[in-house]
């Protein structure tokens, strides 16, 4: 039995016992795939005790399985982005992230990441605030990290000058309305292209709705009231990131290989990725559509 094994019966012990041996079992699938491009520090990360740590290390695994899976050629190395895919001849470097929830004042608010009336009746559920530009925030703190360590690896000569650079964010720690916007779309595609919320037009005369569009949104405030950019995948200084992986998934909830996963593409990556390049994944991009003005469109499995 592997650490892994052993550490995931002892925190599901409190399981259903069917549910425990599913979460088990696909733990277990997946690292016997995974394994051979794990690090030295994967197993004592991902069995710590760590919540934080479990999940970015779930995440690699999640990745690593679905490239595998998949049938793309993948390596790791300690130094560099967690993966290097092979397409088409052409090398693709995947970096992980996993946003944290945050620390002391800048935490997501408590009564929002545990909605639940009683923490151990999950039946009953508060009616909170959704912190859309708070989580938004941490998307994009997380995605900036990311983008700067590219410069770092180009000028290790990690990264080549034609290789693909793609970041892959999971969700998952910042709630369960994580992952969704509140323009429709995901989170995900918020943090990278300038879309906000729904805006509907309404006839002054009759009250009927006459179109419903999305609002232009290029930045948010942080805290301290400086502009955060939410346009990358349009600006030509963020065209080193190739596209956007991104999903909400927990080690405790089994899924096939690929679901749950999109990507978002650069509008003016230096090396864009082709159309239906991954399986199983949903798509999103722009189109110009006029000066200064673009529609979403995707791709949906």
């Amino acid at each position: 039995m592997s650490e892994i094994t052993k550490f995931m019966k002892s925190i599901t012990a409190g399981f259903n016992q069917e549910d425990a041996d599913k979460v088990i079992r696909d733990l277990e699938r997946k690292w016997s795939i995974f394994k051979h491009l794990s690090d030295a520090h994967f197993v004592s990360e991902f069995t710590s005790g760590d919540n934080e740590k479990l999940v970015s290390r779930y995440w690699e695994m999640y990745l690593g399985c679905y490239f595998l899976e998949n049938g793309f050629e993948v390596s790791s190395a300690d130094e560099g982005p967690d993966f290097c895919v092979t397409i088409g001849g052409k090398k693709c470097w995947v970096e992980a992230v996993v946003p944290s929830p945050g620390l002391g004042d800048n935490r997501l608010p408590e009564e929002y990441l545990n909605p639940f009336v009683d923490g151990e009746n999950r039946s009953e559920v508060k009616v909170v605030d959704f912190p859309n530009e708070e989580i938004l925030l941490r998307w994009t703190s997380s995605i900036d990290q990311k983008w700067r360590m590219h410069s770092r690896y180009r000028a290790n000569d990690i990264v080549g000058i034609g290789d693909h650079y793609v970041i892959a964010v999971n969700s998952c720690l910042l709630g369960s309305g994580g992952g969704d916007g509140i323009s429709g779309y995901p989170m995900a595609l918020e943090s990278v292209y300038p879309i906000g919320p729904q805006v509907v037009t309404v006839d002054r005369n009759s009250g009927k709705a006459i179109s419903t569009n999305l609002k232009y949104r290029p930045a948010v405030k942080n805290a301290n009231g400086a502009s955060v950019l939410t346009d990358r995948f349009i600006r030509v200084e963020y065209g080193v990131i190739s596209g956007l992986i991104a999903a909400h998934v927990h080690p405790f909830i089994t899924r096939s290989k690929g679901d749950g996963l999109l990507l978002a593409h650069h509008l003016n990556a230096w090396m864009p990725l082709e159309k239906e390049v991954f399986p199983f994944v949903d798509e999103y991009w722009l189109e110009a559509d006029g000066y200064m003005a673009y529609k979403v469109k995707d791709r949906i499995r």
